[in-house]
């Protein structure tokens, strides 16, 4: 994936000129963008919460799809899913700006909205990146109260498949006075690491995360 040095300056050039409000740009469909290393993330030069607010305003149009009965409604629909397929990469391009929208995002009951934050997720797990979203988050943890942001937090960490999470997620699983949902989630995040179904196994999600744990010499302090 490449980012921040456009490949044809004349193009970029022309196409900010041609759309100097961001949003025609993105509906343009003109920005550059390669199968194989993604989009040119120069061009998404918005806040993060501009990227956030795109999604949240998008995604309740992607549920009339399937009942678009007239051309508008369907175009509507098409509008809103390329608006909300730009505004992840957006969100990727701002790197650890995004992150607390990303895990407002994987909190929301609206699955379009789960499905977003997984895609954010994963784009920020390039080499380059991962260090500084893995701290943004532990630290996060160090801090946090409430059992639903934990566990979005917790969550988000198995999205991101870092090894260097898993002493973080140890704490949780290991610790008996941590609620038992929040040890699950701890869990499962663990095992997207790893590459176990935990949740898979003879015992329950956190037995086995605590197996693999101590199996793997990863339970001692």
């Amino acid at each position: 994936m490449r980012h921040n040095t456009p490949r044809d300056e004349p193009k970029r050039q022309r196409l900010l000129r041609l759309y100097p409000n961001h949003l025609d740009l993105i509906d343009s469909r003109e920005i550059p963008h390669e199968y194989a290393t993604g989009p040119d993330l120069s061009y998404l030069c918005e806040s993060a919460k501009f990227y956030y607010d795109l999604i949240v305003v998008s995604s309740p149009h992607l549920k009339d799809k399937p009942r678009a009965g007239t051309d508008a409604d369907r175009e509507m629909a098409s509008i809103a899913n390329n608006r909300i397929i730009w505004a992840i990469w957006g969100l990727i391009a701002r790197c650890d700006d995004s992150v607390q929208f990303a895990i407002d995002l994987f909190r929301s009951k609206d699955r379009d909205h789960r499905e977003a934050a997984a895609n954010i997720f994963c784009g920020l797990r390039e080499a380059q990146r991962l260090p500084e979203i893995l701290d943004r988050i532990h630290t996060m943890l160090a801090s946090e109260c409430d059992q639903l942001v934990l566990d979005s937090l917790l969550g988000a960490l198995g999205q991101l498949r870092s090894r260097d999470s898993i002493p973080v997620l140890a704490r949780y699983i290991l610790d008996e006075s941590v609620d038992l949902d929040t040890r699950d989630t701890a869990a499962t995040s663990l095992g997207q690491i790893v590459r176990k179904r935990f949740d898979k196994t003879d015992t329950n999600t956190v037995e086995a995360a605590y197996e693999w744990l101590t199996t793997n010499g990863r339970a001692g302090p």
